[in-house]
């Protein structure tokens, strides 16, 4: 149904810009032929989507019993889990990667046309496929006592995003060497076409953080962030990174960073 309806809204609106949140079954399926199904609805999604963002059932478990504390989830539970993940870049900020704070949602900007600009902006089907990390995920009760700093929250989802993890299990192991290998041979570090990071909360216009998002995940020389990159990330128009900044706390943390991917 869904791919059907992208489909119609293609036809009527081809130059618009749309973009599918798709939800990945359960690896142990609910019906045989949901692996066929989910096969044949990307397909048809990808020939008509500008992008897709896949978010995954078994994920979406695990971080409600592992970080909320719920054994048995409620499908409300799992459901907000996945609306805070989109809120987490979708929710309206100040653009702070040109001069200036730019705000996001102004009369000639708006984020699913910075997503595509900045994202993707490469025809092949091959590169519309987004990925979305986002931390703190706790419960109201946790975050009370949460006293995360920035550079460590900022460290912590990049190498959420390279090693493929979830907040709950982090693979430190994996680095970006010259060969693109983890520290011992292992698990292959991901590499990115370009990435938008969103910084959310208390003093976050403080000078301290003004290059803290472009050590850990910029385009500088010489540095290991630089080998975040792919060569693919020359079909990009900016440099690989483009960082959003806003004063509100959200979901009452005082500090929240999600980075959206194409990678």
């Amino acid at each position: 149904m869904g791919a059907h309806l992208v489909e119609t809204m293609r036809q009527d609106f081809p130059k618009s810009v749309i973009l599918n949140t798709a939800i990945w079954p359960y690896s142990t399926g609910e019906v045989i032929l949901q692996n066929y199904n989910v096969l044949l609805t990307l397909a048809s999604s990808l020939e008509h989507s500008t992008g897709i963002l896949p978010l995954y059932n078994d994920d979406i478990l695990t971080t409600c019993r592992q970080l909320l504390k719920e054994n048995r989830p409620s499908y409300k539970t799992m459901n907000t889990v996945i609306a805070q993940s989109l809120l987490s870049f979708l929710f309206p900020c100040a653009n702070t990667s040109t001069k200036g704070a730019i705000p996001l949602y102004s009369s000639n900007r708006n984020i699913l046309s910075e997503i595509q600009e900045h994202l993707l902006t490469h025809s092949s089907d091959y590169f519309k496929l987004l990925t979305v990390k986002n931390i703190p995920q706790c419960s109201a009760k946790v975050s009370e006592f949460n006293s995360d700093l920035w550079e460590g929250m900022v460290n912590r989802i990049r190498q959420m995003l390279i090693a493929n993890n979830s907040e709950h299990q982090i693979n430190w192991s994996v680095k970006l060497n010259n060969d693109n290998r983890g520290a011992h041979g292992g698990q292959v570090a991901l590499k990115s076409i370009g990435n938008m990071l969103f910084l959310r909360g208390d003093g976050i216009y403080d000078k301290q953080l003004n290059r803290l998002d472009a050590h850990a995940f910029g385009m500088v020389p010489k540095q290991e962030s630089f080998g975040m990159y792919t060569s693919q990330q020359q079909l990009c128009e900016a440099t690989g990174l483009r960082t959003y900044r806003d004063s509100i706390r959200l979901f009452g943390h005082e500090k929240n960073v999600s980075v959206l991917s194409n990678n």
